[in-house]
């Protein structure tokens, strides 16, 4: 699928353009938080973010350029999220396989349940329009993963160890992420909805999931 080029119209240099831009952003993200984009338009984010339309207009050329902006936002998000994950003796209380991965789904569902509102309008965009382009994107997740998984991969066995390949580790990705976008983005949606999974029951049999499969 093709990307989707999405430019502003004006990048912010000075801080008051800076700071109507935060304005536009936190209003757009107030809104996505109550409907889908389609649903809303530049004079509702006006009216959120007490702004005029002709504002918003001078920087955007339309709402769906506000998405690469936020898309932005939303990654410095993730980085901060991804640096904190096995902070503060969190490698000590989980010592084990099983608690490392249990953890790492912990953190996976609080961090999409709070950017929720983000990730599902990105998602559904992507699906229908193409993904954002954003430089270096692809190397910034494959560098938050390599992170984000290397204390799980140390307490894998040996014979685990030697097979764990290229694929087996997108596929323990693609298992993770996929599995927690359908529940937390999608969970009014069916198949979500006949689940009816309570959340701690959720994160322990996904993490029986995930380390059977990367001890097969």
């Amino acid at each position: 699928m093709s990307k989707l080029i999405l430019k502003l119209v004006h990048k912010p240099k000075q801080d008051r353009s800076k700071d109507t831009q935060e304005k536009l952003l936190n209003a757009f993200e107030s809104l996505l938080e109550e409907r889908f984009l389609e649903q809303i338009t530049i004079r509702d984010i006006a009216q959120k973010a007490e702004l005029s339309s002709g504002t918003i207009y001078r920087r955007f050329q339309n709402k769906e350029a506000l998405l690469p902006v936020l898309y932005e936002r939303y990654d410095q998000k993730l980085g901060e999220w991804a640096s904190s994950v096995w902070q503060d003796k969190r490698l000590e209380e989980h010592c084990d396989l099983e608690s490392r991965i249990n953890w790492l789904v912990k953190e996976h569902v609080r961090f999409y349940k709070e950017f929720a509102h983000i990730l599902r309008t990105l998602y559904i965009n992507n699906r229908l329009h193409g993904e954002v382009s954003l430089p270096n994107a692809e190397a910034t997740r494959q560098d938050i993963y390599t992170k984000l998984l290397a204390p799980i991969w140390e307490r894998l066995e040996p014979k685990a160890q030697a097979n764990l390949s290229g694929d087996k580790v997108r596929c323990f990705i693609l298992i993770l992420v996929t599995t927690i976008n359908e529940r937390f983005l999608f969970g009014e949606n069916k198949p979500s909805s006949i689940l009816k999974l309570d959340e701690k029951v959720f994160e322990r049999e996904l993490t029986i999931v995930l380390k059977a499969y990367l001890e097969n």
